[in-house]
């Protein structure tokens, strides 16, 4: 194959039919500024010619004798300068085959050719010469990697390829819509992308588009709720370890991704949770369990996070739902697989592909309180988590029982030193330059600065009547005949510093055995009277091993859950444990000669549970009084003993009751 250099005449040249550069260098505007350099220094670097091939012979003039290989925008741009001829190397012998090749090649190296049409020189040249991307790169002096990025290009839709060319976005960007292999997901990212951040909603910059694809249009396959290695849980979708929208499959690809198991494909993912959870509704129904699934399950589905729950329903196996700290499982699993109880199977709304074993709350609560019954009658059979579900009772009645006892005794220490000091001669009242007005002023500061519950309760000791506790309170404080003694009483209701300066000074030495003699009635009011010990012959524990085995008034085990349909309703779950639960009361009532459980103690603090407000309105906080006596449902455990509660007509939970103001309606 030989070169000849030559200045060959415009007129004797045509334009290849395969050259590969598209519009880019070759418009208008381009051209007239490369004509103006050739006209003040000529062509630079000669054009490549051939003989111009035999087929096309016919269809040009005959003063043609060569087409160009490359270098077209020079011969263009001369045609433009007037210039007559061109500098040009002719190559005799090129193959049709070999001229292609030298054009893709020379393509390939220009500096003003764009990402994607640097991807279509690459596919081009690989198509044409039947090599893959990894000889590409030997052959282009580029790297694996950046070969892999650019021919990735070509996977951009319509709306990609668009904003890539009008400089909308760089190509690194680009780059990682192509990444989405659903066409309908690239171009909703692409859309978020440009919407951008910020005030001035400027464009997303690479790396905030780089999270934005990881963090919400790719998911970890180790957080699938189905078996990733499954070759036909969707038909016509193989596994996903040989996929190959998988990262793994890819790795100059997804160089930036941590893990070799992350799907790029969501609606496939998606796809794969919602068959797995038919399976696993069908294998349920198998096992002759409720299922509720669907829209059914969405609608009993309330809160996120840890605070995520069923409405009506207590969950079996996870801690928040339990009494105690173990999963309420532990303590009635037994119980239930004695009497035939299955759990209904709810379909988790967000995380498709699960099933969350529970109970109706009426049937959860009832099997709590026979377990506690029986461990009662019997404390050494009992079971660990059922020990556990006792000593938390005793423990929440305990604290219950002291807050009750606090309260009462500082109220009534209040209520004796407010007696004493209306009743004195105000002598222990300091003396001097203090007058009445200087006191209206103090006890109105005070009366502003104490808090919301000793507001409400020094307001009701004085019977205000004032919706506004405070308010109430500053208007006593300005027609009040003695401001003194009212600043004195609003002071008890402050620090513990306060409370104690004043009982003192009322009571002197008397206050130790005030203190002591309110103690000793208040603990004979609050706290239960020891239970009396039953003979050893009628023991509970002994008459419960007599009666083990039997229940009155039942014949056989109850018949076990009937099994219904997918999607079933909410009631009909319900209705078909209790079916199964009926009659379990007579099964599991305490022997002959136990001990009933205290009134309004037969249950636990849970959430689900149906509980009534104590009537004692001075044993309740102030805010919470109107609420004495009222029954309503846990709704949630906020503290060590606080529970917020759900009254009928209350769209959400009233935050706040302590242990100690909450009986267990059984």
């Amino acid at each position: 194959m030989s070169d000849q250099f030559l200045h060959v005449p415009l007129a004797e040249i045509v334009v290849s039919l395969t050259n590969p550069r598209t519009s880019t260098g070759l418009d208008p505007a381009s051209l007239a500024e490369l004509a103006e350099d050739i006209k003040r220094r000529g062509v630079d670097s000669p054009i490549l010619l051939r003989p111009l091939p035999g087929p096309r012979v016919a269809e040009t003039d005959r003063k043609v004798k060569y087409e160009i290989v490359f270098g077209e925008r020079r011969f263009r741009a001369s045609a433009l300068a007037g210039v007559k001829t061109i500098p040009a190397r002719v190559r005799d012998d090129l193959t049709d085959e070999q001229a292609l090749e030298a054009q893709l090649v020379e393509n390939l190296h220009r500096k003003d050719l764009t990402p994607l049409e640097e991807a279509e020189g690459y596919q081009q040249l690989m198509d044409h010469s039947k090599i893959n991307a990894d000889q590409l790169a030997e052959r282009i002096e580029k790297s694996r990697t950046y070969v892999y990025n650019r021919l990735k290009l070509l996977d951009l839709g319509t709306e990609g390829r668009c904003a890539l060319r009008e400089g909308k976005i760089e190509a690194s960007v680009a780059m990682l819509a192509a990444r989405i292999p659903d066409g309908k997901q690239q171009a909703k990212f692409l859309k978020e992308v440009l919407q951008g951040v910020g005030y001035e909603r400027e464009p997303m910059s690479f790396r905030r588009a780089q999270q934005l694809a990881q963090d919400d249009y790719m998911l970890k396959l180790s957080d699938a709720r189905f078996k990733i290695t499954v070759v036909d849980l969707v038909p016509g979708v193989g596994s996903c370890k040989e996929c190959s929208k998988r990262t793994g499959a890819n790795p100059d690809l997804f160089h930036d991704v941590k893990s070799a198991d992350v799907c790029t494909d969501p609606p496939c993912f998606h796809k794969k949770e919602e068959a797995a959870a038919k399976l696993l509704v069908k294998e349920a129904e198998a096992k002759g369990q409720t299922v509720i699934a669907g829209k059914e399950a969405e609608e009993l589905h309330v809160g996120w996070g840890a605070s995520a729950r069923f409405k009506g329903y207590k969950r079996l196996d996870e801690k928040e739902d339990s009494p105690t700290g173990e999963p309420l499982r532990k303590i009635i699993g037994k119980l239930m697989d004695e009497k035939g109880i299955k759990p209904t199977m709810l379909e988790h709304p967000t995380k498709k592909g699960q099933l969350v074993a529970a109970l109706p709350n009426d049937v959860a609560n009832s099997l709590i309180q026979i377990v506690q019954r029986q461990a009662k009658a019997d404390k050494k059979a009992a079971p660990a988590a059922v020990q556990d579900l006792l000593n938390e009772k005793a423990s929440q009645e305990k604290a219950r029982l002291d807050a009750k006892f606090h309260r009462e005794v500082r109220a009534q220490i209040i209520r004796e030193t407010w007696d004493e000091i209306q009743r004195g001669d105000g002598g222990f009242i300091a003396q001097g330059s203090f007058t009445l007005e200087i006191h209206r002023h103090l006890a109105s500061h005070a009366a502003w600065s104490i808090g919301a519950d000793g507001a409400e309760a020094a307001s009701k000791l004085l019977n205000t009547g004032s919706v506004g506790a405070q308010h109430g309170l500053r208007e006593l404080v300005k027609k009040h005949s003695r401001p003194d003694q009212l600043h004195l009483l609003l002071l008890m209701y402050h620090t513990g510093e306060s409370f104690d300066l004043v009982t003192k000074a009322v009571h002197g030495d008397d206050l130790k055995a005030i203190i002591k003699r309110i103690e000793a009635e208040v603990k004979e009011r609050v706290y239960p009277k020891p239970e009396k010990k039953a003979p050893t012959a009628n023991a509970p524990a002994a008459q419960a091993k007599a009666g083990a085995g039997g229940r009155a008034g039942a014949k056989g085990k109850p018949s076990p859950a009937p099994v219904r349909a997918a999607k079933i309703s909410a009631e009909q779950a319900k209705q078909g444990i209790a079916d199964a639960l009926q009659g379990i009361e007579g099964a599991a009532s305490a022997p002959k000669g136990a001990v009933a459980p205290p009134a309004g103690s037969a249950g636990v603090l849970a959430v689900g549970a149906t509980v009534k407000i104590i009537d004692n309105t001075d044993c309740l906080q102030p805010r919470l009084i109107k609420y004495a006596g009222k029954q309503g449902t846990i709704t949630a455990k906020t503290g060590p003993e606080s529970w917020d509660v759900t009254f009928r007509g209350r769209t959400g939970g009233l935050a706040g009751f302590h242990a100690s103001e909450l009986e267990v309606v059984a």
